[in-house]
């Protein structure tokens, strides 16, 4: 089964706005007279459809890659949008996906506190250097000849 170019421009709004019932109503060439409940069975049932979940497949890659890929980038340079958006999607998630969220919020803010720490103060002691026999400075510093001589 093809879908026709008012089927493809329905879907492609269905991406857009999630309206199951709106697109199919819209995409049907007569107008139906089925009560609200019935309309949306025949709705899903048309979603569920192999041509029509292909073409949604094909369409969203299409429609939000290339222009969430841009915004993604930008919106998550910093921990702290990274955090808030993994924040964001903890109630929706269960199981191993919200443990694997979980454990890169707590990654995250463990990095967060390392950067805030203020850098430890060094102490620099400085040893003192071999001297050899022949040094010309030995002498003078080491066996206290400087004092002698003045």
């Amino acid at each position: 089964m093809e879908l026709t170019e008012i089927e493809k421009f329905c879907l492609d709004a269905f991406i857009i706005n999630r309206n199951a019932d709106m697109a199919y109503l819209l995409s049907r060439p007569k107008p139906s007279n089925a009560k609200p409940d019935i309309l949306h069975r025949m709705a899903m049932r048309w979603l569920r459809s192999k041509p029509v979940k292909e073409y949604i497949e094909r369409q969203s890659l299409a429609f939000f890659t290339a222009d969430k890929t841009s915004k993604l980038v930008g919106k998550f340079r910093s921990k702290d949008s990274v955090l808030s958006a993994l924040e964001a999607e903890l109630p929706v998630l269960r199981g191993k996906d919200r443990l694997d969220a979980l454990m890169k919020i707590a990654d995250l803010q463990q990095m967060k506190r390392e950067e805030t720490q203020p850098n430890e103060e060094r102490v620099h002691f400085y040893l003192p250097m071999p001297m050899c026999e022949e040094c010309p400075n030995r002498i003078n510093l080491w066996n206290g000849s400087r004092n002698k001589e003045t």
